[in-house]
């Protein structure tokens, strides 16, 4: 599982730590029954472009 999450990330431009991290603190916070929230946990989504992006500079 990891290693497609890794992989997701890649495809889609994305810094692979970045994007776990993201999801290392983001899923705690889900509701388990809210499908709409995990969608805009996955890769593709706009805001998690915004914020793992492999153009954005590390701060």
């Amino acid at each position: 599982m990891i290693y497609s999450l890794v992989e997701s990330a890649k495809e889609n431009s994305m810094i692979p730590r970045r994007y776990l991290n993201y999801l290392l603190e983001e899923l705690p916070k889900m509701e388990v029954d809210n499908y709409n929230e995990l969608e805009r946990l996955m890769p593709w989504h706009q805001d998690v472009q915004k914020l793992c992006s492999a153009m954005k500079a590390d701060t």
